[in-house]
């Protein structure tokens, strides 16, 4: 799955921004042997924009160990463990920081594909620790939900599709939190082995 994106979010009190614009490239890719329905996965994520107040926000995630799952060839979730970085200058301090992710990808009747991923993150920062108040372990959380409408082809023996994502994006960082949309173009594809 690769997907470029547009992301704005809108934080409640009591965090150093109101809210966010970010554009940014989102990829997951999983393999394994043609035999076994259970796959090696990884991934990179980089987002860059701006917020309010002013500060230039940037985050960058690599994730080497992933295991996941295909169905049929209809569906895949994954679990990713990885770690990076993030921040806004002069608003949220630069942290590095562990993570680990499930992502679910269901194509749909129709030209739709479900995509849906929920995250924790612990940041090495002090001002930014136990910033999530609904989950007590992680220190921010995010997760979204969204659908992928485009063109569906099945060729080769794999089911891949194309076109516009629309998400719902939650987040929680500060002890509050932020709601936001997800506009992109997704590219996702299916095998089953």
């Amino acid at each position: 799955m690769l997907a470029v994106a547009l992301d704005a979010v809108d934080y409640a009190d009591p965090t150093p921004i109101d809210g966010v614009l970010t554009l940014g490239v989102d990829t997951r890719l999983a393999f394994g042997p043609r035999d076994l329905p259970i796959a090696y996965g990884f991934g990179i994520d980089y987002q860059l924009g701006a917020s309010t107040p002013g500060g230039f926000a940037y985050a960058l995630s690599l994730w080497p160990a992933g295991v996941g799952v295909v169905i049929g060839d209809t569906a895949f979730l994954g679990v990713y463990g990885g770690g990076g970085f993030s921040g806004v200058t002069a608003r949220v301090p630069f942290s590095g920081q562990l993570e680990t992710e499930a992502r679910l990808l269901c194509d749909v009747p129709g030209p739709f594909a479900l995509s849906a991923a929920a995250r924790a993150a612990w940041v090495a920062a002090s001002a930014r620790q136990d910033g999530s108040p609904s989950f007590g372990f992680p220190d921010e959380a995010r997760g979204f939900v969204g659908v992928r409408v485009g063109h569906e082809d099945d060729k080769y023996g794999i089911n891949s599709g194309r076109g516009a994502l629309v998400a719902f994006d939650v987040r929680e960082a500060f002890g509050t939190h932020g709601y936001g949309l997800i506009v992109g173009y997704q590219i996702d594809g299916l095998y089953e082995p």
